[in-house]
């Protein structure tokens, strides 16, 4: 399930979560251990082993998360320069350790939940993950108008925020209006000037 370009909704049928910069990707855990795919179906289980620790959490549970990979700095801040040095095994070093934050839940013990609307499912989720550890994360809700989301976004440098209706149900490989990315644009005011000796 794919967004569309827009600004962000207010209002309480409207769900807001911070636009990260990392790596789509469905984590997928059950009897037969753990495996990450990338959005356009690459297996990356081998490039972030450190996301191990979700298949650990659920242990016993067969469960398809979808969420993003992402690597932050020391601020705190998503690097994805750091995210794509990982893929393929281009480095000895993986480097800083990979979150995976959840965004939602597609199947829960054999069970496809997608066409739940969002509100469901991110009950089912809270149920789910409980704990938060290093590794993962759930993905967190921006209670807060949208102005005021969009400052704080803005000076702390992120991304932008993504907008997910409520009512939504999760439609695989639609562009949807339910789903909704607005990325923070920075703008810089510039003075050039330029001398023209010209002919003598």
């Amino acid at each position: 399930m794919l967004c569309t370009t827009g600004a962000p909704p207010d209002g309480d049928e409207w769900r807001l979560e911070v636009k990260f910069d990392g790596i789509r990707g469905q984590l997928r855990v059950g009897d037969r251990g753990w495996t990450l795919r990338s959005r356009p179906g690459h297996d990356r289980t081998v490039d972030f082993p450190e996301l191990e620790v979700v298949r650990d959490a659920l242990a016993g549970r067969s469960v398809l998360l979808d969420g993003e990979v992402v690597v932050f700095d020391r601020a705190g801040r998503p690097d994805f320069a750091a995210v794509r040095r990982r893929l393929g095994g281009r480095r000895a070093d993986p480097g800083p350790r990979a979150t995976f934050v959840v965004w939602d839940l597609l199947h829960l013990d054999g069970r496809a939940v997608r066409a739940l609307r969002l509100r469901e499912r991110q009950a089912m989720l809270a149920d789910l993950l409980r704990r938060r550890g290093p590794g993962f994360c759930l993905a967190e809700p921006l209670t807060a108008p949208v102005d005021q989301v969009l400052a704080v976004l803005a000076a702390h440098q992120l991304e932008g925020v993504v907008a997910k209706h409520f009512g939504s149900r999760w439609q695989p490989g639609w562009r949807t209006p339910h789903w909704r990315k607005h990325k923070l644009r920075r703008r810089h005011e510039l003075r050039v000037a330029g001398w023209d000796p010209g002919d003598d």
